[in-house]
């Protein structure tokens, strides 16, 4: 089987090599692709799975000490479509997806929802090719900001700014990428965040994600130190 190069590239990126990459293959075809070889559809059931297990496991053993009512809430928001689309982009996971020509293979246009499903098949296809263990690390590697608990405290400061903004001066903040550095697998992102009157706060941090909710808390706290 001929597996594209931007396919096999994945593999710098989440760190994992494949002793099969028919499955990695397999993982990265989208069921739009009307591929006569298979699809990743099943792979996202049984991802989905393996992807909760890992982190109900990483959170009762982060966190012994927390409620069952409060890993659960912190559960539901790292399995979230959302989550796992916040993750696809910090693999760059829209380069390698294969879709159907219904379907724009530009990142930007593939929808989170197709990342979010690509992310568990993936998932599931380093389980079924390196066992649990492998998967666990996967899961580790990328969920790891997440899986911090500040990072789940601060989970709100993007949607208390917007509605900040919003208020103020009826526009959204804009949030844009100034570097990507660091190695394939373990990548820093700055990402600034400007606001309609043209204040800005940046940040870095190892996803997307959680540097769009450090410029946006501390853009917050600027905001309310000029209010106080």
């Amino acid at each position: 089987m001929s597996i594209p190069a931007r396919c096999l590239a994945l593999e710098d990126r989440i760190g994992y090599k494949f002793a099969d990459r028919g499955l990695l293959h397999l993982a990265l075809t989208h069921r739009s692709s009307q591929s006569a070889t298979g699809n990743s559809e099943v792979l996202e059931f049984l991802g989905d799975r393996v992807l909760g297990l890992c982190v109900a496991e990483a959170l009762t053993n982060r966190h012994q000490e927390a409620r069952v009512g409060e890993i659960a809430a912190r559960f539901n928001l790292l399995v979230s479509g959302k989550s796992c689309a916040d993750v696809a982009d910090t693999i760059d996971l829209g380069a390698a997806v294969i879709v159907g020509s219904g379907v724009r293979r530009a990142r930007e246009k593939i929808t989170r929802k197709v990342l979010a499903e690509t992310v568990e098949a993936v998932i599931a296809a380093v389980y079924l090719d390196g066992g649990l263990g492998a998967a666990r690390d996967l899961v580790g590697r990328l969920w790891h900001d997440m899986l911090d608990v500040k990072c789940i405290e601060v989970n709100d400061y993007k949607s208390q700014l917007q509605v900040l903004l919003q208020k103020q001066f009826r526009k959204p903040p804009e949030y844009e990428t100034v570097s990507r550095k660091g190695a394939a697998h373990k990548p820093v992102f700055r990402i600034r965040v400007t606001s309609p009157c043209g204040a800005t706060a940046t940040a870095s941090a190892s996803s997307k994600q959680r540097a769009e909710k450090l410029a946006a808390q501390r853009l917050l706290e600027r905001f309310n130190d000029e209010n106080a």
